[in-house]
């Protein structure tokens, strides 16, 4: 059963194999820098992140960027 492809919660230790996966599948638009922006700037939420992994390698990874917005009731 090792060859299934498993669905987790993103790790620390998932990070490198996610920033060469993104720059792989974006080429010359996507970098660690990036990376970093989009998923790891101070000030912003812990985005969402679940990865699947074949054989312990990231094969694909879905986020989910929280955004805190107000807005005003009309009374």
């Amino acid at each position: 059963m090792t060859d299934e492809i498993a669905i987790d919660a993103y790790e620390k230790s998932d990070r490198e194999e996610c920033i060469r996966l993104h720059a792989y599948t974006f080429p010359g638009t996507s970098d660690e820098a990036i990376y970093k922006r989009r998923f790891e700037s101070e000030g912003r939420l812990d985005p969402i992140i679940i990865c699947a992994k074949h054989r312990g390698k990231v094969v694909s990874f879905s986020s989910r960027i929280p955004y805190v917005f107000t807005y005003m009731k009309k009374s």
